[in-house]
């Protein structure tokens, strides 16, 4: 099927010094590097086989693909694909090869994806009934029924990768090349991660049963794609936002789909140190037999390198700068040194290591991170929920999950969790629906907080109520989870509800109306 013997491959590449003058020197007399992409690559690939070509950067895998698929020439040997020779009969081999490269697209940027699709098959002359089978075939396969209708620029990386993944299977080939389609993790591990998060539409059929999958996170699809990127590479994760923005969460279910746990955790703190992070020992066996692996005490750090699994460090931002500075040989090297071992006293990470971080805002300038620790991490900003019903949906869902923890059967009021998420909404962003300015107040006006708000409102309905959530619990709980941080913030709390929620009552009633006549209990 594919055979390549003795093939060489070279690029003469021009080179200069940077600044004017040598730019103009460049003109006249130009110096040149000759590198050597391949040097007398040989091997066969048999009809069927799936062959996985790897190595380091620079070592010609680009340029193997595309000699084998015809756009580049070698400078020596022979290369045969199906019986032709690529670069010689460009035409008929294309037609029975697809090619995917990672770094370049092969759909047109500003249109619709199924567009570019229309396209490919005029290029390739695909009849009409088969193109039709095999985009019905293939949106089934990769999931890419909603993406079609999409222009190629507004997709995420991994919805353009699953699109470019299509486009080169439309014509059927014999052969499909796969340069660098995803980094890191291969698609299918990838597909998976992502939808254990995310969730899919269609079930998931296993020995027989159907299993749904729902979607566990609710916030930006499209920043979970990119931190399911960054863990597949070499540096680690730190996701960054407001208080209660559902970082920790994020956190918790990228390490139990990659990895399948997700306890292995740091909690920083002022206290933090770096025992706590690496290892520390147990002291009465250090005694009885000295510097040993028995007498060591594995840190969250230790066991993620020892296994091969993400470590989360959660708040670093609250631990001394010295002790996150702890992280930088770790995560440049991938190698904890242990001195009182002795020679054997290097533990080298096991691939699927890294690291998840969580930092507030709030904290910037307490323990600020360090420009060296910084440029390990790929920095993700996690956003407040921007929209109403979703952060209506949200409170309900995380409430009904508590509620059944505790043994709570009593149904969740919907009413109560738009006034919440209305309320914690408007104050956050300082503008109400009906575009009046509001005073933000300085607490924290989390999702996460008003969920503590409507659980701890709908514990008294079940335990001292009639089982009705009343409107004047709701603001009693508003209030203390506002005062703890400061009571000034209640005149704030108590101006927006003689303003917004006034008006609110008037113009809709109901709730509203409850909401507002419970006024009282801001005190």
């Amino acid at each position: 099927m594919i055979t390549m013997e003795h093939v060489c491959k070279s690029y003469k590449i021009a080179k200069r010094n940077a600044g004017f003058g040598a730019a103009c020197k460049a003109l006249f007399h130009r110096e040149h590097e000759l590198i050597h992409a391949l040097s007398d690559v040989s091997f066969t690939i048999g009809d069927g086989e799936m062959v996985g070509y790897i190595g380091p950067n620079g070592a010609g895998k680009s340029s193997t693909i595309k000699i084998l698929s015809g756009i580049l020439t070698p400078d020596s040997g022979t290369v045969l694909v199906d019986g032709r020779i690529p670069y010689k009969n460009r035409t008929r081999h294309v037609k029975e090869i697809g090619v995917v490269f990672g770094q370049r697209s092969q759909l047109w940027w500003d249109v619709p994806v199924i567009d570019s699709f229309e396209l490919l098959k005029d290029i390739y002359s695909i009849s009409e009934p088969l193109y039709r089978q095999s985009l019905e075939e293939l949106t089934e396969l990769l999931d890419l029924s909603e993406l079609l209708r999409s222009p190629a620029r507004q997709l995420s990386l991994g919805q353009r990768m699953r699109c470019e993944i299509a486009a080169s299977l439309l014509h059927r080939p014999r052969i499909l090349f796969l340069d660098e389609p995803t980094i890191g993790l291969d698609a299918v591990s990838k597909l998976a991660v992502r939808d254990f998060i995310l969730g899919r539409k269609k079930p998931l059929v296993y020995q027989g049963q159907e299993i749904f999958v729902n979607k566990k996170y609710l916030g930006n699809d499209a920043l979970v794609e990119r931190c399911i990127i960054t863990l597949t590479g070499s540096r680690g994760l730190m996701l960054v936002g407001e208080p209660g923005t559902a970082k920790t969460m994020l956190s918790e279910l990228l390490s139990a789909a990659i990895c399948g746990v997700s306890t292995n955790t740091i909690q920083g703190t002022a206290g933090t140190t770096e025992d706590m992070i690496k290892y520390s020992w147990n002291y009465a066996l250090l005694l009885a037999k000295g510097p040993s692996r028995e007498a060591l005490v594995p840190s969250p750090l230790y066991v993620g390198m020892e296994q091969g699994i993400l470590t989360r460090f959660e708040e670093i931002t609250r631990a001394p700068a010295e002790v996150q500075d702890s992280l930088i040989s770790v995560l440049s090297d991938k190698v904890l040194n242990i001195p009182e071992l002795g020679g054997g006293g290097l533990l080298f990470a096991r691939p699927g290591f890294n690291v998840i971080g969580t930092a507030n805002t709030r904290d910037k300038g307490v323990n600020e991170m360090s420009s060296a620790l910084k440029r390990r991490f790929n920095f993700e900003t996690v956003q407040p929920v921007r929209d109403v019903a979703l952060e209506k949906q949200i409170i309900l869902n995380e409430v009904g999950a508590l509620a059944a923890s505790a043994g709570i059967t009593q149904p969740l009021d919907a009413e109560a969790a738009e006034l919440l998420a209305a309320t914690y909404h408007e104050l956050r962003e300082g503008v109400s629906d009906a575009g009046q300015r509001i005073e933000k107040p300085g607490a924290v006006m989390s999702t996460a907080e008003a969920i503590s708000v409507y659980f701890q409102t709908l514990m008294t309905a079940w335990y001292y109520g009639d089982g009705r959530m009343d409107e004047r619990d709701l603001v009693d709980n508003l209030v203390g989870a506002v005062a703890k941080e400061s009571r000034e913030d209640l005149d704030k709390i108590a101006n927006y509800f003689s303003t917004v929620v006034r008006d609110k009552a008037r113009r809709e009633g109901g709730a509203w109306t409850r909401y507002y006549e419970a006024r009282s209990r801001l005190k």
